[in-house]
């Protein structure tokens, strides 16, 4: 078992730590010398806890410590949980990371795994500053858009014919299936976050139906 044991934290892309219930590191994976610049000799008999950020991981300190008091619930069986925290490097830079954090009573040891997740908590920020600005810079624009169509068919830039009054209604509905799409993005990140509540109607297909003719009505005509 310790055998598997030293082959899994030698080949390991995460930073793996096996600590005492004093939190003094026993064994380190190697991975931690090109993640964070630190040696594996330096930190073997120091404290896990000089792995972190102290001033903001405040709550992952309390949990790891509680932990090896064996104050996390149960002092006489495994348990395991999982929560965030950061690493700090030798170059100054914090990682975010996934912390697991598994506790066995028996053998005297802890076993953290840091999984680090930088990388997606970045792409997360991108992805809620695209949501943010499609909320902010396009609503807007259509908003203003709709508005003018309204100006034109009450006649106020003067009369307009037959055609343009089709091509006007096909302008307001492509106007309008901008708008849903857009609020799919926004109600997409509301599911994400678990703050979408949804409300059930019934809906004539037929006008699901006229709705789309409408839209594809000038594509159908050119391709015949």
């Amino acid at each position: 078992l310790l055998q598997r044991e030293r082959i899994i934290i030698q080949n390991a892309r995460d930073i793996i730590c096996v600590t005492d219930n004093n939190l003094n590191i026993l064994r380190i994976s190697p991975y931690v010398e090109s993640a964070l610049g630190i040696p594996t000799q330096r930190l073997v008999g120091a404290s896990c806890l000089t792995l972190l950020e102290r001033n903001i991981n405040q709550d992952a300190i309390v949990k790891i410590s509680a932990a090896a008091k064996g104050s996390s619930g149960s002092s006489s069986e495994n348990f395991a949980s999982s929560f965030e925290g950061f690493l700090k490097t030798t170059a100054g830079k914090a990682l975010n990371v996934l912390i697991s954090l598994s506790r066995v009573p028996k053998e005297g040891n802890l076993i953290l795994i840091f999984h680090d997740i930088t990388s997606l908590k970045e792409a997360e920020r991108l992805k809620q500053d695209v949501v943010n600005m499609v909320s902010e810079d396009l609503r807007s624009p259509l908003t203003m858009v709709s508005h003018i169509f309204e100006k034109f068919e009450q006649g106020l830039f003067g009369e307009i014919n037959q055609d343009g009054r089709n091509m006007l209604s096909m302008a307001k509905q492509s106007t309008r299936q901008m708008s849903v799409l857009i609020t799919d993005l926004l109600d997409l990140d509301k599911i994400e976050s678990g703050t979408l509540r949804l409300a059930t109607t019934s809906i004539s297909s037929q006008q699901l139906l006229e709705r789309a003719q409408v839209l594809t009505s000038d594509q159908a005509r050119q391709a015949r």
